[in-house]
């Protein structure tokens, strides 16, 4: 099936998508799913605690580079962190 100049198949468009960045509250929550200390966090992701400290701090958008903020969200989604709806879970746990 050949495409329409300009159009685009749905699941192309979804692989285009940037994924939703998560704020300061939810890396904290997520971070004390796991049981982690920031400094360990920001181990695990490789940037600097401050880093991890900063971003919990805030509200609103996150006061890292993009590149960090995904480097967190990253590595708590590794170790099970889940970030759906503006919820945090552990996978396999249900919504409360």
């Amino acid at each position: 099936m050949a495409l329409v100049k300009g159009s685009r198949d749905p699941a192309a468009r979804d692989q285009d998508r940037e994924p939703q960045m998560i704020d300061g509250a939810q890396i904290r929550q997520g971070r004390t799913l796991l049981r982690w200390t920031p400094k360990h966090l920001a181990k695990v992701a490789g940037v600097r605690a401050e880093a991890i400290n900063r971003a919990e701090c805030s509200s609103g958008e996150l006061p890292l580079t993009v590149a960090k903020a995904a480097a967190i969200q990253r590595a708590l989604e590794d170790h099970g962190v889940e970030f759906t709806n503006g919820t945090v879970r552990l996978k396999g746990q249900a919504s409360t």
